[in-house]
């Protein structure tokens, strides 16, 4: 069954539209902490990697919620990852909807 990965749970969001794609999984709930050295970083970065791990890129989806700059970290790690292209759900708050859409980070067009 296809999976679609949450960056960040945030409780005052509804992700049951996105259902419709597979299995919600969220990656954390947790924030990066300012502080060099934080446990609580290292925490966070060991469940990035642990999800994206099993992450699919032929049926699952990542939800991009909450904080940027775990999704940065998300980012960061799909790339280290091999991924060259993703599929991602995007919100639309005019239709209330989840589109999908592929990010394909190996492309480089020049200018």
């Amino acid at each position: 069954m296809p999976k679609v990965y949450v960056t960040q749970e945030q409780t005052k969001l509804n992700y049951l539209p996105a259902e419709k794609y597979g299995e919600i999984r969220f990656i954390t709930r947790d924030e990066f902490s300012p502080v060099a050295g934080s446990l609580s970083n290292r925490h966070l970065m060991g469940d990035i990697w642990h999800h994206l791990e099993e992450f699919d890129n032929e049926v699952d989806f990542l939800v991009f919620s909450g904080s940027p700059i775990v999704a940065a970290a998300v980012f960061a790690v799909m790339g280290r990852l091999g991924f060259d292209a993703f599929r991602v759900l995007r919100w639309s708050n005019r239709d209330n909807v989840y589109a999908p859409i592929t990010i394909d980070i190996a492309k480089r067009d020049s200018l």
